[in-house]
């Protein structure tokens, strides 16, 4: 379970015995160590999930194809490299324990995957932050930035990550010297730095704009949109509280002697990154599911019940010779959008409004 083995020879002679050979060490279930067998177990449980919930997604998007918008696009693309990572990382696993030996390709496949799903689940967690699908169909220049950070983040932590598995290299594989690999460590450290910065960056983003998103939701009375978001936010705020109190049971299991969990079930401490990860890409894609209305729901307004349509004042109303010149902020048959009144007519307690929301880094503007 250790992962660490110990052989002892006794010479009872009275001459030296030279010993050459190899010496393979394999478990009752393999050669993969047995701290690791729990992990591989969690992520052939993960492939089992990540492809029923990318199944039943894409059979949604298949069946409502005319209603789809971008972030359904996005959503499907994370749940997708999320299952290709557990994946490979499952297969790395087997392999490893089938043979004895791991391969390089299959290896730094899963860590590459794994990269591209941190980034581009923060990304994802901002889009739906920003009301994408439920107040805006589009994100218009913001879409681009967020391009840059996922780009950004991807580089910066590929390095780090690349760094730590040199210097962690098999000593009897490797020609590094101890200086050369301490100062790989150092590399990755600073890496590390640059991703912590860039966490502290998306998270304040993500919650300045979902702030905003809810006070111009209050606002407006908009209550089944405003269901959506605060479930989200207590989506974000349950899985951010798992993170929180599993690092410090993470910090005060090693900092115990005997360690809180034994080596057979130390896999966990890894392990629950990845099952947290899946809880919240899960409630995301129930909540932004493909349906009937998914184009047109950011442009539905509730109406007021037993109210006047009248009695509701819009900061943004325009004019029909005064629309917004954001093209994505236009609504009507000239600007190839479904008409207003046919659009009403299929939404019921909604109606259809000439008003643009801008949401820029969390301000209304």
């Amino acid at each position: 379970v250790s992962g660490k083995q110990f052989m002892f020879i006794a010479n009872c002679g009275n001459t030296d015995v030279s010993m050459s050979g190899t010496a393979a060490w394999k478990s009752k279930h393999g050669y993969l160590p047995g701290y690791l067998w729990g992990e591989l177990i969690l992520f052939a449980i993960l492939t089992i999930l990540y492809a029923v919930l990318l199944a039943w997604y894409w059979y949604k998007m298949n069946k409502f194809a005319e209603h789809n918008i971008d972030i359904h696009k996005w959503l499907v693309l994370t749940i997708l490299i999320g299952a290709l990572e557990v994946f490979f990382k499952a297969g790395d696993f087997w392999v490893w324990n089938e043979d004895g030996e791991r391969f390089d390709s299959i290896t730094y496949t899963g860590v590459l995957l794994g990269i591209m799903k941190r980034a581009i689940s923060r990304g994802l967690i901002l889009m739906v932050s920003l009301g994408w699908g439920v107040v805006r169909d589009t994100l218009g220049n913001k879409l681009g930035k967020i391009r840059l950070f996922c780009v950004i983040y991807i580089a910066i932590a590929a390095c780090q990550d690349i760094f730590y598995i040199l210097s962690m290299a098999d000593p009897a594989l490797s020609s590094l010297s101890q200086e050369e690999e301490n100062t790989f460590k150092n590399i990755a450290s600073i890496f590390e730095l640059f991703t912590v910065l860039l966490d502290v960056f998306i998270y304040v983003w993500i919650f300045d704009a979902l702030k905003a998103t809810i006070q111009h939701l209050e606002t407006m009375a908009q209550h089944e949109k405003l269901k959506i978001m605060v479930r989200l936010r207590s989506i974000i705020y349950v899985s951010i509280a798992f993170a929180v109190l599993w690092s410090l049971f993470r910090f005060v299991n090693y900092s115990t002697t005997p360690n809180i969990l034994s080596m057979d079930q130390v896999w966990a401490l890894n392990g629950a990154w990845e099952v947290n990860y899946f809880f919240l890409l899960f409630c995301v894609a129930i909540l932004w599911r493909p349906n009937e209305r998914s184009k047109e729901f950011a442009y539905a307004m509730e109406l007021p019940s037993g109210g006047d349509f009248d009695d509701i004042e819009f900061e943004h109303t325009t004019d029909a010779n005064e629309m917004p010149e954001d093209d994505d902020l236009r609504w009507g048959p000239d600007n190839g959008k479904h008409d207003y009144d046919e659009l009403e007519g299929s939404l019921d307690g909604f109606a259809m409004v000439k008003t643009g929301l801008d949401i820029d880094n969390g301000e209304m503007s």
